[in-house]
């Protein structure tokens, strides 16, 4: 750009600084022109289910890129929305506005919301973030499963009868949250041991697979799900919180395997929500690996190579 700022300028004989000040100019006046019309409406509402999206996109950018900010944006949104966006008794409002939250919320805020702390826990392993997940996941269960036939309707319980209680699948361009809920709850019973959760996921596939038979290009991320559930791992590290145990953990971290969960131990950090965990502790006290397939772990390890390895069979 500055190049072609460069010839025009010489066309108009004039320096590009002179040229530069001409278009500040020029930018100035179509900017004052402009202000005198109407503005046009902002949408400014806040969605609990489009930022449960960005939460995980951030999340795991920050993973990717090792950039902090991207996990502290993300934390930030969901402290938000984890505190302005819910009921008394902890279920989520669908929409926030002129600091006024409401709507009765659908099964897709729900599952991205979740979504969106699982990967933020991985990005900052702060329990908080766990803790919040399997609480919202116990409403989802409550609220939105079909007892009947397997699978969850897209309107809560409680929520206004209608006609026809719907439920999707369809990934378009967003994921239906049927197919989060399969990916999340097979991660938090891996990470929970709560192996009702394991069998809600395998319900909900059954429940769809004839259309994931005929056209299982329509549902990747319910595909996704069931790929996660073939060749799941846990992967505990116990540690102390200092730089030797991050290194630790972002050298896991970063290994390609999109069928792992990881948890970090310090103390009794996991006590309430991977209770699994109790007897796993640190060997010579450095940062310990156990690596772990349906509950069932390989001996643990100091070596990052060899955890490596065993995460990689």
């Amino acid at each position: 750009m500055q190049k072609r700022i460069k010839y025009i300028a010489e066309d108009m004989d004039m320096t590009a600084d002179e040229l530069h000040g001409k278009i500040s100019g020029w930018r100035q006046t179509l900017f004052d022109i402009r202000e005198k019309r109407i503005h046009p409406i902002k949408d400014d509402k806040i969605l609990t289910d489009w930022n449960g999206l960005m939460i995980a996109a951030l999340a795991k950018g920050s993973i990717a890129l090792d950039d902090p900010a991207y996990a502290q944006a993300a934390q930030k949104a969901a402290d938000f929305v984890l505190q302005e966006l819910r009921t008394d008794d902890g279920r989520l409002f669908k929409r926030h506005r002129n600091n006024i939250s409401s709507l009765d919320a659908h099964l897709d805020d729900y599952a991205f919301m979740i979504w969106g702390l699982l990967e933020l826990y991985e990005a900052n392993f702060n329990p908080a973030n766990l803790e919040a997940a399997i609480s919202l996941t116990e409403l989802m269960v409550e609220d939105f499963w079909n007892e009947e036939g397997g699978g969850f309707y897209l309107g809560a319980d409680h929520a206004e009868k209608l006609i026809v209680r719907a439920m999707t699948a369809y990934d378009g361009a967003i994921p239906s949250g049927n197919s989060v809920a399969v990916s999340i709850l097979n991660r938090l019973a891996r990470i929970t041991s709560n192996m009702d959760w394991l069998d809600k996921a395998e319900k909900t596939l059954l429940t769809f697979a004839s259309e994931l038979e005929r056209n299982p290009s329509s549902y990747t991320k319910m595909l996704t799900g069931f790929m996660f559930s073939l060749e799941a791992k846990e992967v505990v590290v116990v540690g102390d919180d200092n730089e030797e145990t991050d290194l630790f953990l972002k050298t896991i971290r970063s290994q390609y395997n999109p069928s792992k969960v990881i948890l970090f131990k310090d103390g009794d950090n996991l006590a309430k929500v991977a209770p699994w965990t109790e007897t796993q502790t640190m060997l010579n006290g450095k940062p310990t690996a156990y690596v772990c397939k349906d509950f069932v772990c390989s001996l643990p390890t100091n070596d990052l190579k060899l955890a490596l390895k065993q995460l990689a069979e």
